[in-house]
């Protein structure tokens, strides 16, 4: 089929200012696709650019990812949020490897089969993996047709979102597949941005009806707004003798399942039961700050209490507990806020231990 006049301006846009060395579009194929679009889910390129490749250097085939301990996979994730993708990663991984030899589907209904793939992931690998025709959707593709189209209502309701699909399925070339879908991509990523859109660099300008009626920022309407809902925890970072901090594997359906979190209480009142379950005595403690940390559906506020500990006798092994050392590199998955917390008393135990070397030689002059 021929191609529209829109698709052929996205498409010679693309060769002029479109992306092209994006580590994801180097040695493509389904596996390094696949990889980039999971993370490029609710996240953007500057952040996930560092992940990845740390991500492919670790895993560069799907062997490798299934192969790896979920510890590992999910270290290699902590701090990039939305840890339900790392372990839909792993389990696709070990789905694949073990029941088609790592070989993706190229069809848009099997993709959609497999664990923490949608229809616009499954686009994705289909059109930027396989260089065939699968229509995507993501934020940025809804930003420019909803802009283009004036269509009306948020993409959350179903009315709008069957709209958008519509119009991506109708714009979606059978031709120049891999390009049109990377280049749309990047319009509504670098040019018809949320807030300063530059329409004046738009392929496609020229027939934006938002644009016409100078309603650019109108579109797409906004999410109906809601208080979001806050929760409070204290965590307990126990720290021995040994200058390690107590972690335990969080086996707990959540935003954090299968990483490794302190023990957390609602009140400190609990702190003490919760040291004599782990045979540990406590020492001293200190409640620090309260702290935030915001994820998309409610705002966790919360206080750190640090406990100085001296382990029973008898202590037995716990899988499920793990004594991290402060002076060692971490290797497995813990949230954003904990590694921040654990970087803080690293630095101040390094800070400390210096002054005291410092007090030291000074008095033995």
């Amino acid at each position: 089929m021929a191609l529209t006049i829109f698709q052929k301006r996205i498409l010679e846009w693309y060769q002029k200012d479109g992306r092209k060395d994006l580590p994801w579009q180097k040695n493509i194929n389904p596996y390094r696709v696949w990889v980039s679009e999971i993370m490029l889910q609710q996240t953007q390129v500057s952040t996930v650019l560092p992940y990845y490749k740390r991500f492919m250097s670790s895993f560069p085939t799907i062997q490798k990812l299934a192969a790896a301990p979920q510890d590992i996979v999910m270290q290699h994730w902590s701090g990039l949020g939305y840890y339900s993708r790392a372990r839909n990663l792993h389990r696709t991984a070990k789905y694949l490897t073990d029941n088609s030899d790592g070989i993706f589907p190229n069809e848009i209904d099997e993709l959609m089969e497999l664990p923490g793939i949608g229809k616009t992931t499954a686009g994705a690998i289909k059109s930027l993996g396989f260089n065939q025709r699968g229509p995507i959707l993501d934020g940025n593709v809804k930003r420019v047709l909803s802009r283009y189209h004036m269509i009306k209502g948020w993409y959350g309701n179903s009315k709008t979102n069957d709209e958008l699909w519509f119009y991506a399925e109708k714009h979606t070339p059978f031709t120049f597949i891999r390009e049109y879908t990377q280049a749309i991509m990047d319009i509504g990523a670098t040019v018809c941005k949320k807030n300063n859109p530059k329409c004046c660099s738009c392929p496609i300008y020229s027939d934006c009806k938002a644009r016409k009626n100078d309603k650019t920022l109108d579109y797409p309407e906004k999410k109906p707004r809601r208080k979001v809902p806050e929760k409070f925890c204290f965590f307990i970072l126990i720290k021995n003798q040994k200058n390690e901090i107590l972690l335990e594997k969080n086996y707990n359906q959540g935003v954090w399942q299968d990483l490794w979190v302190p023990p957390k209480c609602k009140i400190i009142e609990e702190m003490d039961d919760i040291c004599s379950r782990l045979n540990l005595k406590v020492l001293s403690y200190n409640v620090l700050d309260q702290k935030k940390h915001v994820f998309s559906h409610f705002k966790l506020m919360y206080k750190t209490i640090l406990v100085s500990v001296v382990e029973k006798k008898n202590q037995k092994h716990d899988k499920q507990k793990f004594w991290y050392c402060l002076n060692d590199e971490l290797k497995i998955g813990v949230p954003a806020p904990i590694k921040l917390l654990l970087d803080n008393l690293r630095e101040e135990t390094y800070t400390k231990e210096a002054n005291n070397v410092a007090i030291n030689n000074v008095s033995s002059f």
